[in-house]
């Protein structure tokens, strides 16, 4: 079993308050999602946004995530 870490106090930052509650816990999901990886960059794929938490706008709490400065959005090279 792996895990992933969390300061205790992520819920006071000015950046997980902007994001407000759905998308903070969809920023968990992420970091659950990129732990369980085996390359552990970081990386969330497009495609597997509708895995982390079952909403029916896993794009927009991501756009959400990248506005506030919790996400980066990236293209891939591969």
């Amino acid at each position: 079993m792996s895990w992933a870490k969390i300061d205790d106090r992520a819920n006071e930052h000015r950046k997980q308050l902007a994001a407000g509650p759905e998308a903070c816990w969809f920023w968990v999901c992420g970091l659950m999602y990129a732990n369980r990886q085996k390359a552990r960059d970081g990386f969330i794929p497009d495609g597997a946004l509708r895995l982390l938490y079952p909403t029916r706008q896993p794009r927009r709490l991501a756009e959400k995530l990248v506005s506030v400065g919790l996400w980066e959005r990236v293209e891939c090279t591969s």
